[in-house]
């Protein structure tokens, strides 16, 4: 089991902050999604295919990422014009799965009117059943799955 940190970043004009939304438990992301998809404004699993663009910059500091989304089953596309041809401009495809690979954080907003609100998280860090029986016990984390046995 691995327990996984969720932040969120709001910002808006008039005010921003990050904090830590929550902490779930569960045996890898994808169990994760349904708690995800019911708080964070996670796609549903019926949502179209999307697509993700990376700042340019982004690609240069995450150069295994490519890879990481190929072998997810989505689509990596590479620009075609200008010093940065045949390296990676986007991905496409499952909006699901893109959500995963992109851990929650993408997106530019397109009116700061009344602001923007970012989810992320990260891998996961395993934890041992001692850890999620505390973790319940204290509802200090959330478990997103079935049954468990502390």
């Amino acid at each position: 089991m691995k327990l996984f940190q969720v932040m969120v970043t709001h910002y808006s004009p008039k005010d921003s902050h990050t904090a830590v939304e929550a902490y779930i438990l569960a045996d890898d992301e994808e169990q994760a999604i349904p708690w995800l998809a019911a708080h964070c404004g996670a796609p549903d699993e019926d949502d179209e295919d999307s697509s993700v663009y990376p700042a340019d910059d982004w690609w240069k500091a995450h150069p295994d990422e490519a890879a990481r989304a190929k072998a997810m089953g989505l689509t990596v596309v590479n620009c075609d014009w200008g010093d940065r041809e045949g390296q990676p401009e986007y991905v496409e495809g499952d909006a699901t799965k893109l959500w995963l690979w992109w851990r929650g954080n993408y997106g530019d907003p397109e009116d700061l009117y009344y602001g923007a609100t970012h989810y992320s998280w990260g891998e996961g860090r395993p934890v041992t059943k001692m850890d999620v029986a505390v973790l319940l016990s204290l509802n200090i984390a959330t478990l997103c799955r079935a049954e468990v046995k502390p």
